[in-house]
């Protein structure tokens, strides 16, 4: 919102990235009109900064924030993939731990959500896993715990395992979109 005219707002070097203008006094039902015309458009412009568009051409053509969720329970992973639906990223699942492992050395994930408790290998072993094979690379991937464990002292033993942050169940839509903005690489569009 800005207190400009609409000719004025045509005119600012920004002008392309806006999806339409309300004037002051605006009815409900020109509120409401703009608001469902909102939805229904395609994710918002984005413009990356000229210093890093080499790097995110060469990082990936699609432009998308790969993400990779490991979850073994098929009903969470449906949640998961609905709350997520409307961003603009890549995601892939692993059923367990071991697969986990395996997928961040092909996929090359930006952020990994990892449940802790998996079978085969849980959250905490692939997450060592993970950071061991970091240490030879030196890279730092992003990994968010997903666990139903709320109790005392639990968070302190998953983060100590290497987990970057610790998230409990049942998930809330807004802190999963936070840690995605927090982690997505610079100038990937995520139509937040």
């Amino acid at each position: 919102m800005m207190n400009h005219s609409a000719a004025e707002v045509s005119k600012h070097a920004d002008a392309d990235l806006l999806s339409g203008v309300l004037q002051k006094p605006m009815s409900r039902q020109a509120l409401y009109s703009a608001l469902e015309n909102l939805s229904k458009s395609k994710s918002p412009k984005c413009v990356p900064d000229a210093a890093s568009s080499e790097q995110i051409l060469a990082k990936s053509e699609s432009n998308k924030m790969k993400i990779l969720t490991a979850e073994d329970n098929k009903t969470n992973q449906l949640v998961f993939k609905k709350m997520v639906k409307s961003l603009n990223i890549d995601l892939v699942f692993a059923a367990n731990g071991e697969e986990a492992v395996e997928l961040y050395k092909t996929y090359k994930p930006d952020l990994i959500f990892m449940d802790i408790s998996m079978p085969k290998m849980d959250g905490k072993d692939a997450t060592r896993a993970i950071r061991a094979l970091e240490t030879l690379s030196q890279s730092h991937t992003p990994i968010v715990a997903l666990t139903a464990h709320a109790m005392s002292g639990a968070e302190a033993d998953i983060l100590a395992a290497g987990l970057d942050k610790y998230l409990t169940k049942p998930l809330r839509k807004p802190a999963i979109f936070e840690q995605i903005s927090h982690h997505a690489p610079k100038g990937v569009c995520l139509g937040i």
